[in-house]
């Protein structure tokens, strides 16, 4: 586990690393927003009820801090290379894919130029057969000859109808088997493409978490210290977002006490996606 240095004791696949460490695993450890000290998760409540006390947590040194931002970036690094290792997996799936395609659009070409070589062969045949009818009605009274040609047409009908079915089967059979290979293959490559998806997204989540500073702008001031002077405060909040691993949205207050204006910071601390 990625948070094995913190008492985390799990031992899990390459690919149940990342499920672990964002649902299971509960050694994750953040910065104390008072005393800058690392805390596990688990114990920030317990931790601020006793004011930061050296005793019981002693306070992060510069080193410690370096050390944090260090396994952040070994962290964030460690997502990449998933990341790239999966996208390996579904450039090769693809490449399958490819080569699947062309092996069975040579057999269309074979089974193709099968086709049109049994079909010249029975024109042939066809050719020759008649050749040799003509000779024999030559030959032959008017009526016995015309019952030998139509037994004979009607056979040569017979034979190229059977090859034509024949070989239409065969050609549905294959189209088939070719269609289901591609269908398979087309849902493999989704789900690859899926996971590949939710990991980039899970990695842009985690990447989020390490902003240790945000800007955002106070509209219409002149609004607010009216509001605060009528109503005694007035509120302006921004959007939340992820500060050292706090999701947070960050405002100012003002408050008139009926000489001054006074402006204060205010803070709104939500839960996060990576909270319990």
């Amino acid at each position: 586990c990625w948070n094995a240095e913190h008492g985390c004791k799990a031992v899990t696949s390459a690919s149940g690393i990342a499920r672990h460490f964002r649902l299971e695993c509960a050694h994750h450890s953040i910065c104390c927003p008072n005393c800058s000290a690392t805390v596990s998760c688990s114990d920030v409540c317990s931790h601020r009820r006793l004011n930061c006390h050296p005793s019981e947590t002693p306070p992060e040194s510069k080193c410690d801090r370096h050390s944090s931002f260090e396994d952040e970036a070994t962290m964030v690094t460690s997502f990449r290379d998933a990341f790239e290792e999966q996208a390996r997996k579904i450039e090769a799936c693809l490449g399958h894919v490819a080569s699947g395609i062309a092996a069975h659009s040579d057999r269309l070409n074979e089974m193709s130029h099968h086709m049109n070589t049994s079909q010249q062969t029975m024109m042939l045949k066809l050719a020759a057969a008649t050749t040799e009818n003509r000779a024999m009605l030559k030959k032959s009274t008017r009526a016995y000859s015309f019952q030998v040609v139509s037994r004979s047409i009607n056979r040569l009908e017979r034979m190229l109808k059977d090859e034509v079915v024949s070989v239409t089967k065969e050609n549905r059979a294959s189209l088939s088997k070719i269609a289901a290979s591609i269908k398979a293959a087309n849902a493999e490559a989704n789900e690859k493409t899926l996971e590949g998806l939710e990991l980039i997204t899970y990695v842009m989540q985690l990447a989020e978490l390490g902003v240790r500073s945000c800007v955002f702008f106070v509209k219409n001031v002149t609004s607010l210290q009216n509001i605060a002077t009528e109503k005694g405060s007035a509120i302006c909040s921004s959007k939340p977002v992820y500060i050292r691993g706090y999701y947070i949205s960050p405002g100012v207050e003002l408050r008139w006490d009926g000489e001054t204006m006074k402006l204060h910071a205010r803070f709104r601390l939500l839960k996060g996606d990576m909270d319990d």
